[in-house]
């Protein structure tokens, strides 16, 4: 049966409509596909790291009078606080953190000593407590110019975080050289334990313990704070990063 010019037309037009809902579906499924995907990626990272809660900063009168919402309106009263979005800092009290660090770091007890190492396979001395830190957003390098970072922190003042670096001292002074690094895990005022990647895996050992009497003591240069606080004892991060003392 032979069509008409009409017939034909028409079922032209009915399967470049059919083909177009069959892609504009695909289009639909492949973005709902994406947004799921990210959705998930999303929530993968917020498992990996804590989520912190968001809030704004509130500035004083002396800064606040000049502060206006309504840049053109005419002269408003004095304003006791103003709410100033754009700088909106997150916040995790320090102690939380601290304990998160401590937890979080103790899970790797038992893991074996790898040099160059930087996952469960197996840590190096270094790579371990810089892998701790940037795991709560505080980026610091493997290596000796670790212990460039940070504020330098009394060994009876030390508390959870900070980092205790040993090594070798000039006979000269002034000098020195870095060979091993650990992160305290107890509190201020407590006895002192530090857990690092030594060559005989990730371990925890104290001021009693026999590596400490042995080898440890002898060979301790200085602490390093890395994670700071203000009066508050309040930890301010920017963005996804803490701000980190350098």
């Amino acid at each position: 049966m032979k069509l008409t010019i009409k017939q034909l037309t028409i079922s032209l037009f009915c399967a470049g409509l059919l083909n177009s809902c069959t892609f504009i579906n695909k289009t639909a499924y492949s973005i709902k596909a994406q947004k799921e995907g990210k959705e998930t990626n999303l929530f993968a990272k917020l498992k990996k790291k804590p989520l912190r809660v968001a809030e704004p900063i509130f500035i004083t009168t002396a800064m606040a009078d000049k502060v206006s919402f309504f840049p053109f309106a005419p002269t408003t009263p004095p304003l006791v606080f103003a709410q100033v979005e754009p700088l909106c800092i997150d916040f995790e009290p320090l102690k939380s953190l601290q304990d998160d660090l401590t937890i979080y770091a103790k899970k790797f007890l038992g893991t074996r000593y790898l040099p160059g190492g930087r996952s469960k396979k197996g840590f190096d001395c270094t790579n371990f407590t810089s892998h701790l830190m940037e795991h709560y957003g505080y980026k610091i390098p493997a290596g000796c110019s670790q212990a460039n970072h940070g504020e330098q922190v009394s060994f009876e003042n030390v508390r959870k975080g900070d980092l205790l670096f040993f090594g070798y001292k000039s006979k000269k002074g002034g000098s020195y050289r870095v060979s091993h690094v650990a992160m305290v895990v107890s509190d201020e005022g407590e006895d002192i334990h530090f857990i690092h990647a030594a060559n005989r895996g990730i371990v925890i050992d104290n001021l009693e313990s026999a590596s400490w009497k042995t080898y440890y003591k002898s060979r301790y240069l200085f602490a390093k704070r890395i994670i700071q606080s203000g009066k508050d004892e309040t930890l301010a991060m920017k963005g996804n990063q803490f701000v980190a003392n350098k």
